[in-house]
């Protein structure tokens, strides 16, 4: 269950709206967050099928109003609502946004992606996806559903950042994250950074019984430099990305203006942390690096409306 924490880039980007709108807003945060991990620890493609499946129905009994799951059960009015705006549940604008989300989460752990151009693609699916619900619960508008209506450029900057916030987590389970061509262009794999990722530091008794791997839960692994030279490229090509995106007109004209302002405003912060890691270049592999409180509500305030 996902809660906003005081001092967090969420915390701020959602000053200012209304109760009932916050609320939804968390909800269908808790949603995106069920069908976005919902493989992250299948290996046999067999169980992640059968976990598709299920989520598919659970999202057709959602609309129909008889969810099960938690996450679905708190988002079933909103999306049972929209019922009368489709024939069929493969048109349901609430539903065709889960889906969508849920292909990318499905193409990503069993599809690596082999280009830029194919990371690029599930990049923007995936979060074109969360930009829909996400709006659809700022504005309670079913227009906002509309796939089409989010600029790319804003989705896939804010996947990028998730990627590089998320970067151990999905390393340790078997997740590319990077395209084959970007690895080959650094000389490494995905293994050489997972190597690298902090792990729980062994108990007395592993330590007595075999010789230290890890200093600090950090393992002791022979360094390659392409690892932070392409930590540093992953940082410099997201930042450019935000810049790209804050700067673009569709951009301004879609989120900077109310009800959607706290998705603009998360663009903002997301953009001056990226700003920020560039500048001090941290280990995304063991550690993480924010803005502090008092920075995010100032650039929130800065663009309050």
């Amino acid at each position: 269950m996902i809660t906003i924490e005081q001092g967090s880039s969420l915390y701020y980007s959602l000053l200012w709206i209304k109760p009932d709108a916050n609320e939804r807003f968390v909800h269908r945060l808790n949603l995106i967050k069920s069908l976005n991990t919902t493989l992250d620890d299948v290996q046999e493609a067999q169980v992640a099928e059968q976990k598709i499946h299920w989520w598919h129905e659970e999202l057709q009994r959602m609309c129909e109003g008889g969810a099960r799951h938690p996450a679905t059960t708190a988002c079933q009015a909103e999306a049972s609502a929209l019922s009368g705006h489709a024939t069929g549940y493969e048109n349901h604008p609430f539903m065709a946004a889960c889906l969508s989300l849920l292909s990318s989460v499905s193409n990503a752990r069993f599809t690596p992606p082999k280009t830029l151009e194919d990371h690029h693609a599930q990049l923007i699916q995936n979060y074109t996806a969360r930009l829909a619900l996400l709006s659809h619960a700022l504005s309670d508008n079913a227009d906002d559903l509309n796939l089409q209506s989010h600029p790319a450029v804003a989705a896939i900057a804010l996947a990028k950042h998730e990627q590089l916030i998320r970067l151990p987590t999905l390393l340790h389970r078997g997740h590319a994250i990077f395209s084959d061509d970007i690895y080959k262009a650094h000389n490494i794999g995905p293994s050489d950074l997972a190597a690298g990722v902090r792990v729980a530091p062994p108990t007395d008794e592993q330590a007595t019984t075999k010789q230290a791997s890890s200093v600090g839960g950090i393992p002791i692994v022979e360094d390659k430099p392409g690892k932070q030279s392409l930590l540093k490229a992953a940082i410099d090509d997201t930042l450019a990305t935000f810049e790209t995106s804050t700067t673009n007109n569709d951009v301004q004209a879609r989120y900077k203006k109310e009800p959607l302002l706290p998705i603009w405003r998360l663009l903002v912060l997301r953009h001056k942390q990226l700003t920020l890691w560039q500048k001090k270049q941290p280990n995304l592999l063991v550690e993480h690096m924010t803005l502090t409180p008092i920075a995010k509500f100032f650039h929130a305030w800065r663009n309050r409306r």
